[in-house]
């Protein structure tokens, strides 16, 4: 660079802030990339990871890029700053597109397919396709081929899309930051750490601002349209350093009518969120928080149409009620013998809770849930879509008080106990879903019985299984959800069938279209199995712990 170049550059402390601004904008799309992914790969434990790989991976990649090409440039200031504003523009191009065409060409279909599938594509075909080649056998990999790809396009090549162009170039900015800074050899060290410290600075910044505010406050597609605006002002730079006459200004005009055009271009977020689950606007009703999204959608205005709660685009219950999670909540309330006092982790559909309250001797029922804005997306929901005398039930019952906190912790550290406690079915394979799976808490959950309390869960592994029965003395099972206690669990058809023919209990039942007997047919047809204290615990391996929820990143043992 020359010295002729070199008197028009700002002074060193305006780089420091400039390129704070673009830790702010990394770290800011960084937490919008990963809201979206959540979604659009349906919230497993892979999605952060995949992520992650992709976002490191292009800064190195653009790194190398950079340090080759800032050899070959006589203006490394000027491209840095056209860089830096390509990175939101092309962020918010690109979801822009791919919202809008989705759905509507065929080339897509494979993209749409997906969104509107209610569960994840498995790795485990994948996984078994890998295992043979290592073994020698290419058959497992020729039978899966078709699966292969469509997990691959949908866990890579979509992410790739909408991440590794903008962070390769945030990746060559570097370099070229560096040279355009760089004049002074006896600065280079200290030139270097303030620049880093400055990015890490906006990078905290954006992470608290994004992170605790904006999402909860203006929602995604509000937060990508400040960060492209806020590139834009890169891009006014580069319009406007070193130029002059009408050149200057046609530059700067044109590239302002592209980044309002291209803020503007990201969707709303009913239509955002709706094409990213496969729905259509008019079937959903949705909220977002700094902690998740959390979506209620239904195929039909009827109250037996099907639909789904979605949670960070996890579809954690079903409309209408009446399958797992009804019986998870059925059970214990018919099986205890004189219940009081109930703790219930998460909201979801309000399926589980709507039937644990079917129970009318129960005075309290604490329901805790980590979306606070999840009671008012269920009435809003129910109000204006859905119409089901169940969930006023539950969103109106004097018994019920919600807290929104960490269901797991909340438990563990609280003073109360109680006659049931138990947690909403969840997805083994879902993002943090262990930590309602491991043995951990269910010590904890046992810790928090009244003297013939019950903990339930329900059981979607084997690993489950033999978790939950390594944790309590006492277990009686029922098909997929089990029933433990620190005390024998008395199971006598007689008494629950009387707790189930009150006329209470077969009104309440009754609201969400339920039939009590077939729902006892269901649940007690069958002698539950029972694990008693005879069984020695010490056998019992390969468990779900809280350092190693092996369910939820489906980690198999092989013997």
């Amino acid at each position: 660079m020359s010295r002729a170049d070199n008197k028009n550059i700002l002074p060193f402390p305006i780089w420091t802030l400039i390129y704070c601004l673009s830790g702010f904008i990394a770290l800011s799309l960084e937490i919008t990339w990963f809201r979206l992914l959540n979604v659009m790969l349906k919230a497993t434990s892979f999605t952060f990871p995949t992520l992650l790989t992709i976002f490191l991976g292009g800064l190195a990649l653009g790194t190398f890029v950079g340090i080759g090409l800032v050899r070959r440039v006589k203006r490394p200031d000027r491209l840095f700053f056209l860089f830096q504003g390509l990175i939101p523009l092309y962020s918010g191009l690109a979801l822009a597109l791919f919202v809008t065409l989705v759905g509507n060409i065929a080339a897509l279909d494979i993209f749409w397919e997906h969104l509107s599938d209610f569960e994840p594509v498995s790795m485990w075909p994948v996984l078994d396709a890998i295992s043979g080649i290592m073994q020698g056998s290419f058959t497992e990999f020729s039978d899966q081929s078709s699966h292969i790809w469509t997990f691959s396009v949908i866990n890579f090549a979509l992410p790739i899309y909408l991440i590794a162009p903008p962070t390769i170039l945030m990746g060559i900015s570097f370099p070229l930051l560096q040279r355009t800074v760089q004049l002074d050899l006896a600065q280079i060290g200290r030139h270097v750490g303030w620049l880093q410290a400055a990015n890490i600075v906006g990078s905290m910044a954006g992470a608290f601002v994004v992170g605790l505010a904006s999402l909860r406050l203006i929602g995604t597609p509000w937060t990508l349209r400040v960060l492209i605006l806020l590139g834009g002002l890169y891009l006014v730079a580069w319009a406007l350093v070193k130029r002059e006459g009408s050149i200057k200004y046609a530059r700067l005009v044109i590239v302002s009518i592209i980044t309002i055009a291209v803020a503007f271009s990201i969707p709303t977020g009913k239509v955002l969120w709706s094409k990213l689950i496969g729905a259509a606007p008019a079937e959903i009703v949705f909220a977002e928080s700094g902690e998740a999204l959390s979506i209620a959608r239904a195929d039909s205005p009827a109250p037996d149409g099907k639909g789904f709660v979605y949670v960070n685009g996890d579809p954690v219950s079903p409309f209408p009620y009446g399958a797992t999670h009804t019986l998870l909540g059925f059970i214990p309330a018919m099986l205890h013998p004189n219940p009081s006092d109930v703790a219930i982790i998460g909201l979801g559909t309000g399926d589980t809770l709507f039937s644990l309250a079917g129970r009318q001797e129960i005075e309290s029922i604490r329901c805790i849930e980590l979306i606070k804005k999840q009671p008012d997306v269920l009435k809003e929901f129910n109000d204006t879509i859905y119409h089901s005398e169940a969930i006023d039930a539950i969103l109106t019952d004097p018994r019920i008080e919600f807290v929104f906190t960490d269901g797991k912790a909340y438990i563990k550290r609280g003073e109360r106990h109680y006659d049931i406690i138990e947690a909403d079915a969840h997805n083994p394979e879902q993002a943090f879903s262990g930590n309602l799976y491991s043995y951990n808490y269910f010590l904890s959950a046992r810790a928090k019985l009244k003297p013939g309390g019950y903990a339930v869960t329900w059981a979607p592994t084997l690993r489950v299984l033999k978790s939950f029965v390594k944790a309590f003395p006492f277990v009686l099972q029922f098909g997929n959800v089990l029933v433990g206690s620190e005390t024998d669990i008395a199971y006598d058809p007689r008494l629950i069938s009387e707790r189930i023919s009150d006329p209470r209990v077969v009104a309440h039942y009754r609201k969400a279209a339920l039939d009590v007997n077939e729902l006892a047919a269901r649940a007690f047809s069958k002698e539950p199995t029972a694990y008693g204290p005879n069984l020695d615990r010490s056998l019992i391996t390969d468990i779900n712990t809280d350092l190693f929820p092996r369910d939820e990143f489906m980690v198999e043992v092989v013997k």
